[in-house]
């Protein structure tokens, strides 16, 4: 199953979409947090964190809200 990034997001941290939980992130684009400061906000509900499986990478993708509050 694949989910849609939703508008405005931008990607920063991805791996294999199979990867398991523990595995490590890649940076794929500049972030001032780290994958583990992402996830948890992710975990939290933040709203202004997408986590999910895009384009066979699992992806973790911010906000300009979050980005501007950095």
């Amino acid at each position: 199953m694949s989910a849609t990034i939703p508008a405005n997001f931008r990607v920063v941290y991805a791996r294999p979409k199979f990867a398991q939980r523990g595995d490590t992130w890649s940076r794929v684009a500049k972030c001032p947090h780290t994958a583990a400061q992402l996830e948890a906000k992710a975990d939290a509900g933040d709203k202004r964190v997408w986590r999910g499986i895009s384009e066979g990478l699992s992806a973790l993708a911010i906000s300009p809200a979050l980005e501007k509050k950095s």
